[in-house]
């Protein structure tokens, strides 16, 4: 394998896929990622950005450790998955994640990770697609994932029909999710509104 030397982005997302023997599982690499983003926000000066939760809870759960993950970073919140013996990241380019991360994959053919993207074998037999673009504009939304800030697992879906302004929280400026465990399983709304509401002793 090569290793990757910049990454695929826009104008608030990057994507990238690691070697998963550099970290283990997902939350190997999650926990990285997060002193990463934690640093980066105490040297810009907003500690209570970087206070939050996510690690403690990573390292006490008894979930599996190659559970989906998701936390917010900058302008784009990051997800994390393994497929195969890969981890494939979507997350924000304005922490230096790339650069200090190791086992970044540039070039191969990965399975695991096209099924997981709908992508079937003419496309791989064609790589007529950039995988990494593939990454950054789908990951989020093909399964589950688990936010340790809030210790839910939720999916993000596209509403048809909805316009994109009516599934955002205007109080924490964030798309509604489906919640996918526990007595608010299949609800759609702002997960931080219902942890909110679930440590006020609230049942709505």
């Amino acid at each position: 394998m090569k290793t990757r030397s910049g990454f695929v982005s826009n104008s608030s997302s990057q994507s990238f896929i690691i070697d998963m023997r550099y970290y283990g599982d997902v939350f190997g690499l999650a926990k990285h990622m997060l002193e990463i983003r934690n640093e980066d926000w105490l040297e810009e000066g907003y500690p209570q950005l970087a206070n939050k939760p996510e690690l403690e809870r990573l390292a006490i759960t008894k979930r599996d450790r190659n559970t989906p993950v998701a936390f917010k970073t900058c302008n784009f919140d990051t997800y994390i998955l393994r497929a195969g013996q890969i981890l494939a990241v979507e997350t924000c380019n304005n922490h230096p994640f790339f650069a200090k991360l190791k086992g970044g994959l540039h070039d191969g053919v990965w399975p695991e990770l096209y099924r997981i993207l709908g992508l079937d074998q003419e496309d791989i037999c064609s790589r007529s697609f950039d995988i990494h673009e593939e990454v950054e504009n789908g990951l989020s939304k093909v399964c589950s994932f688990w936010w340790p800030e809030i210790d839910l697992v939720c999916h993000e879906e596209e509403e048809e029909g909805v316009h994109f302004s009516e599934q955002l929280c205007k109080k924490h400026f964030m798309f509604e999710k489906r919640i996918k465990e526990g007595p608010h399983k299949g609800k759609l709304c702002c997960p931080w509104c219902l942890r909110e509401k679930i440590e006020n002793g609230e049942t709505g």
